[in-house]
């Protein structure tokens, strides 16, 4: 794995929002807050695979058939974007 540095997580993260319209207003701000807290954004990794085990957020945009907010923690997996922010 490549490392990739706060401000590059920042910059994509920032394309995303400006050009993805997202189906959860929920998920845009809980990526705001991603941005804005940078130990946060420092520990963020992006793939392109669902790893269900790990904990993983996905976000979608309205263009894909995904769910617009899913989080997966030790195997269980909710689309509450508060429960998240809660727990978290």
């Amino acid at each position: 794995m490549n490392w990739i540095s706060t401000s590059k997580k920042d910059e994509f993260l920032k394309w995303f929002l400006n050009n993805h319209q997202l189906k959860n207003k929920e998920a845009r701000r809980l990526i705001e807050y991603i941005q804005k807290n940078h130990h946060i954004l420092k520990n963020l990794s992006f793939t392109d695979y669902v790893h269900s085990k790990d904990r993983t957020i996905v976000v979608s945009s309205i263009n894909s058939d995904e769910s617009g907010f899913l989080f997966y923690t030790n195997g269980q997996k909710t689309e509450d974007v508060s429960r998240e922010l809660l727990v978290h």
